[in-house]
């Protein structure tokens, strides 16, 4: 049965959001800063997402603190997660996710595969302007 599938990418396609008029529910009062990921960024970022947890809700937010520093936050669900969904943070500086992604808080360090935001030379933390609002919009 291929409904389950169907599902599912019509929940990706729905959470990515757009700049239309027609926006979920959830994203009624999400901050401005927070740019709802498009499905290829999602997809970008969730390469390395263990197996079996589905992640939603990703926003980005781009940080006053630094130029170029892009704070991306997405709620995950399912397998080793658990019944509570958990939301993680990563950092990039790229908005489109070309430059690859950097782990900034416990749940994107043991829900993915992405090297610790330490390895760009900066000590990013959800302290930082923007990590905690992306944060905040993906939790819905």
């Amino acid at each position: 049965m291929k409904k389950p599938g169907l599902l599912a990418l019509v929940l990706i396609v729905a959470g990515c959001g757009s700049s239309g008029s027609s926006t979920p529910t959830t994203q009624a009062s999400v901050d401005p800063r927070c740019i709802a990921a498009t499905s290829t960024l999602i997809q970008l970022l969730g390469v390395t997402v263990v197996t079996g947890v589905n992640m939603d809700n990703v926003y980005y937010v781009k940080s006053n603190a630094y130029p170029n520093v892009y704070f991306i936050s997405g709620r995950l669900q399912g397998g080793s997660v658990g019944s509570s969904p958990k939301v993680a943070t990563w950092v990039t500086n790229r908005s489109d996710g070309s430059s690859g992604f950097f782990t900034v808080d416990p749940n994107s360090v043991q829900y993915s595969g992405w090297g610790p935001a330490t390895n760009t030379g900066n000590n990013y933390t959800m302290s930082d302007d923007g990590a905690a609002l992306s944060a905040t919009c993906a939790a819905g």
